[in-house]
């Protein structure tokens, strides 16, 4: 996975990365109260249905824009638009903070 920015929207962090096996963008947030890490996913090859145009090019560069779109409708967790995870206590020190180095990380689509 190729880290791609961090966006700060109200108290959350998001650090985002570009998984390149999957083609999907993938946004990281510590979970304060838990300690534990969500990750939302946004698989190109699903959200490039929505769109008559999406090259997976304009996914990457557009994906601000396009993930506020499919987050928005009411039936993207239906359409596998987004895919939600939780991951354990100690992911967000432990793999996201470190960018994934000397790591191998696939997610599953379901």
């Amino acid at each position: 996975m190729k880290f791609v920015k961090t966006i700060r929207i109200e108290d959350n962090v998001y650090k985002v990365f570009y998984d390149e096996i999957l083609k999907a963008i993938n946004y990281f947030c510590l979970v304060k109260d838990t300690g534990e890490t969500d990750c939302l996913t946004f698989i190109y090859d699903s959200v490039k249905k929505l769109y008559d145009v999406l090259t997976e090019e304009s996914f990457k560069k557009n994906f601000e824009s396009i993930v506020s779109d499919v987050m928005f409708r009411e039936d993207s967790l239906e359409k596998h638009l987004v895919v939600i995870q939780t991951f354990k206590k100690g992911f967000w020190h432990e793999m996201v903070m470190t960018k994934f180095k000397d790591c191998k990380v696939n997610f599953i689509q379901q």
